[in-house]
């Protein structure tokens, strides 16, 4: 066989490979779609010398990302080694991913919390969202352009880091707002406030903590 024809081969097989990659990923065509983008991830476990591992697939993962696709208010008290947070880190990059002109906010109680969650100090092997992008399947998936607390879409959506408080959320239309370790946040009622427009209009909101005694909880049991 020429090598032409083999190169050729190679380049339908990846293609088709591609598209059913994003069929599958699609939230228009599949109510599992980010379970399935998730099967694509990949972590680094810091507690394991840094080790580089796919997401793992527990029951409670699985659950969980159901609730992601399709809640519009989701609260979810955690405990450490849960591993919630590169759940809702891969949600990010999973949405922005598949829809457009997304503004997504990730909200913690200081900038700098907040972009080592997006992209920090130049090096994507740092922050966790751009970890996860950048050991995506590169033949499937563009790399977003990054900057500090940053990361821009060619397709218009963006990932950016915030400290906690009202002022951005209310100046913003968001499409996601994570609020990370919203139970340490002094602000966080201001700040879901602020979000409460966004979240009627069509937005999501995502809440996550760990144990401390405030708003989130009194929020979590209003809800429950």
């Amino acid at each position: 066989m020429a090598i032409t024809t083999v190169v050729e081969a190679t380049k339908a097989k990846l293609a088709a490979a591609r598209d059913g990659a994003l069929k599958s990923i699609d939230p228009n065509i599949n109510d599992n779609a980010f379970l399935n983008f998730l099967a694509l991830v990949k972590t680094k476990d810091e507690k394991d010398e840094g080790k580089v591992k796919l997401f793992p697939r527990k029951k409670y993962i699985k659950d969980l990302a159901h609730l992601f696709q399709h809640e519009k208010l989701l609260l979810i008290p955690k405990s450490r080694q849960m591993t919630i947070s590169w759940l809702a880190v891969a949600y990010c990059v999973w949405r922005a991913y598949t829809r457009p002109n997304q503004l997504i906010l990730w909200q913690s109680k200081n900038f700098d919390d907040a972009a080592a969650m997006v992209f920090d100090r130049d090096d994507p092997q740092v922050a966790r969202a751009s970890f996860v992008c950048w050991h995506l399947p590169e033949y499937i998936f563009d790399r977003p352009k990054p900057s500090q607390g940053n990361l821009l879409w060619n397709n218009g959506s963006i990932v950016k880091a915030i400290k906690q408080g009202a002022d951005v959320i209310r100046s913003r239309a968001a499409s996601v707002i994570i609020s990370d370790e919203m139970g340490f946040q002094e602000e966080a009622a201001n700040a879901y406030m602020a979000a409460k427009p966004a979240i009627t209009g069509g937005g999501q909101f995502i809440g996550i903590s760990s144990a401390n005694a405030g708003f989130f909880w009194d929020l979590v049991e209003d809800v429950a």
